[in-house]
C-alpha cells in the first residue's frame, strides 16, 4: 500500500478551513476528530485499491491465505486501523463546552452555535492558517483577544497591557501547540499503517 501524503496534508488543510473559523475548545477538538476520520477513510481506501492491485500477482499458494476472510491481506489491515486508533491530543481553552458530549456531530452542533453568537456580537474572527509544511500558525493578535476576553478595555495601564498580552501569547503558543500535534499523530499513524501493510505484503510474496 501505498500512501499520498499530500492527499492527506490537504486533508488536514481543509478540515482546518472548515473547523477553524472560529476558536474555541470545541472549535479544535471537531477539527482533529475531522482528521482523524478523513485519515482513516483514505487509509481505508488505500486497502482496497491494494487489494485489487495485488491479487493477482499472489503466487497461487499463498492466495488462499491472502483471500481469508478471517486473517488475510483485506481483514488484517482493518483490524490494525481498529485497534491502533489515532491519538488526540486533549485540549481546553474554556468552558463553554465542558458538559458537552464530544462525538463529532455534537461537536460539530456546538461550534455552529458558537459561530452564530459570534457573528451576532459582531465579531468576526478571521485569522491566517499556515497549514503542513510551514512551522507555524499565525493568528490574529486581536481575534484572539476578543474571542477570550483578554482585553477589558482600550485604554490600560501599561502593566496590565503586559500581563494580557503574555496571556494571548501563552494561549496562542497554546493553539499552535495542540494544531501542530494533530497533525504530526496523524501523519505518524498513517505511516504506521502503510508500514504494516508492507510487512503483510510481503508475507504473501507479492511480485
Amino acid at each position: 500500500m501505498k500512501v499520498n501524503y499530500q492527499i492527506l496534508k490537504d486533508n488536514i488543510q481543509q478540515a482546518a478551513k472548515e473547523d477553524l473559523k472560529i476558536l474555541s475548545t470545541s472549535s479544535l477538538r471537531l477539527y482533529a476528530t475531522d482528521v482523524r476520520d478523513a485519515f482513516v477513510k483514505y487509509i481505508s481506501s488505500q486497502v482496497r485499491t491494494t487489494y485489487n492491485e495485488v491479487v493477482d500477482t499472489i503466487p497461487e499458494e499463498k492466495q488462499m491465505d491472502f483471500l481469508n476472510l478471517n486473517s488475510g491481506y483485506a481483514i488484517s489491515m482493518t483490524n490494525w486501523i481498529n485497534s491502533h486508533p489515532m491519538d488526540l491530543p486533549h485540549i481546553e481553552l474554556d468552558e463553554e463546552d465542558n458538559s458537552m458530549q464530544t462525538d463529532g456531530v455534537d461537536l460539530r452542533e456546538l461550534v455552529k452555535k458558537k459561530e452564530v453568537q459570534i457573528v451576532g456580537a459582531g465579531t468576526a474572527l478571521s485569522f491566517l492558517l499556515l497549514v503542513s509544511g510551514l512551522k507555524y500558525w499565525a493568528l490574529l493578535a486581536e481575534s484572539l483577544a476578543i474571542a477570550f476576553g483578554i482585553y477589558e478595555h482600550k485604554n490600560q495601564q501599561e502593566e496590565t497591557r503586559r500581563i494580557n498580552l503574555q496571556k494571548e501569547q501563552e494561549l496562542q503558543n497554546k493553539i499552535n501547540a495542540y494544531i501542530a500535534t494533530v497533525e504530526k499523530n496523524a501523519m505518524e499513524w498513517a505511516k504506521a499503517a502503510e508500514k504494516h501493510s508492507i510487512q503483510l505484503l510481503s508475507g504473501y510474496n507479492t511480485k
